[in-house]
């Protein structure tokens, strides 16, 4: 059991790295995705696909 629970950890810390190594240099580079605004910008786009989709 403390296997498992200790795998589990490793997949999460792994996770988290490669998060921290996606988002830090987006961050950075001034990539909005991660704000606000970008939650807005993909609300938008999937509004968009929906609405392609339904009116086929």
């Amino acid at each position: 059991m403390v296997v498992v629970i200790l795998g589990m950890l490793l997949a999460l810390a792994l996770a988290l790295v490669v998060v921290a190594l996606v988002a830090i240099p987006a961050a950075r580079e001034g990539d909005t995705l991660l704000t606000a605004e970008g939650q807005e910008r993909v609300a938008d786009t999937m509004t968009a696909a929906r609405d392609k989709v339904t009116s086929r």
